[in-house]
């Protein structure tokens, strides 16, 4: 069939055919309905190694799903092109595809000799300290896998995610790589440590964003994240190589997976915990209920209880300052505000909708060393 090369393709033109393999999938999750399938976001590779972005949006999904495989080549035709996205770009195509329900697909069996298998620009460590803080592109980086962490809960803005962080080396500077969300949870960690046991782990990261604090580079993968296992590459085999020799076997870092999962205790039992270093970062799930609110601690104070901003002393009493609720009184019932309880003498914070008069499931979690302090993350009904 004739085609054209993905280097000529523009939006001059809407009848394209592309001879490519698809690699990267990354499927999203339905905004509708989280546990249904949503857009998925790829990149076509032709023979010459050229690449360009490409997607199929939720309502084409099941069009397409059960003959679209990653991986696979296909003969490509009466797709959509538009201008790429202006940031994170995963390559460096100006133009991207979009499937239409239009869109033809002609899957080749017969693999063309020499054809590419990865769609990756790989740079290294020095790059992407200049990179830092750019948003124009995401990268493309390898590294020795040295160990990582279990999954772990962390709070958000746009709520509780999952987190992971991966520690990898190039022979001369460690760097962590940070992973979100589904990412997380996918980094198939136990098989690459066992894996680093017999012979060292090379991982190519795709679509990575890189910062530099105090001097020391840092990764955070992407939405559109992907991770490959030594790959068959030339800046793989280079890689290991130079560092042949000079490299531990991947670790465990941080809390076990026993430690990371919530255990369910009584408040009596919690009362026995005496040593929070035995215990950092460990979980508990306590059924309880309020017993009051104790106003000398710092981390307490009144809200208001429209606008939940601190209230300040007027004429000898709290009352909130703002314009549009000027002189409104709060109470420890409040909506939302800063408190402390006591029970079996420990000393707990929350950040929620709470009140004596119901019983709570509270997640407990010891986050600070410091004078023992035993700190309570989320109080929920």
């Amino acid at each position: 069939m004739n085609h054209s090369m993905l280097k000529v393709v523009t939006t001059e033109s809407q009848n394209w055919t592309v001879r490519v393999r698809v690699v990267r999938f990354v499927r999203s999750r339905s905004i509708q309905d989280p546990s249904k399938p949503g857009r998925l976001d790829f990149i076509l590779l032709d023979a010459e190694g050229t690449t360009m972005e490409g997607n199929i949006l939720e309502n084409r999904i099941e069009r397409f799903s059960k003959r679209f495989k990653e991986d696979s080549i296909y003969y490509i035709r009466y797709f959509q092109v538009m201008s790429a996205r202006v940031q994170y770009k995963l390559v460096d195509h100006p133009c991207m595809a979009s499937f239409t329900k239009h869109t033809e697909l002609y899957e080749i069996n017969l693999v063309p000799e020499g054809f590419p298998l990865y769609a990756c620009m790989i740079v290294p460590f020095e790059i992407l300290h200049a990179r830092s803080g750019t948003n124009e592109y995401c990268s493309d980086t390898i590294g020795i896998f040295k160990g990582c962490t279990q999954v772990r809960s962390q709070n958000t803005r746009k709520g509780v995610k999952s987190l992971r962080s991966i520690y990898i080396t190039d022979g001369k500077e460690d760097v962590t790589v940070t992973l979100w969300g589904d990412a997380a949870e996918q980094f198939d960690a136990t098989k690459y440590i066992e894996m680093g046991k017999t012979k060292p782990v090379i991982l190519l990261f795709v679509a990575v964003t890189s910062a530099v604090f105090d001097s020391k580079l840092v990764m955070q993968g992407s939405l559109l994240f992907k991770c490959y296992a030594n790959p068959d590459l030339p800046e793989v085999t280079s890689l290991r190589d130079s560092c042949f020799g000079r490299v531990a076997a991947p670790i465990w870092h941080g809390p076990t997976i026993k430690e990371t999962t919530s255990q369910r205790i009584s408040v009596a039992e919690l009362s026995e915990f005496t040593n929070p270093h035995t215990i950092y970062n460990n979980k508990y799930i306590i059924n309880a209920k309020i017993k009051g609110v104790v106003p000398n601690k710092s981390w307490w104070y009144l809200a208001c209880e429209l606008c939940n901003k601190r209230l300040k002393e007027i004429d000898g009493a709290l009352k909130c300052t703002r314009v549009n609720c000027l002189g409104k009184s709060g109470s420890p019932s409040g909506r939302n505000y800063w408190g402390s309880c006591e029970t079996a003498h420990q000393v707990y914070q929350w950040n929620r909708n709470v009140s004596t008069k119901r019983d709570y499931r509270f997640i407990w979690q010891t986050v600070r060393i410091k004078n023992q302090c035993l700190t309570l993350l989320t109080p929920t009904r």
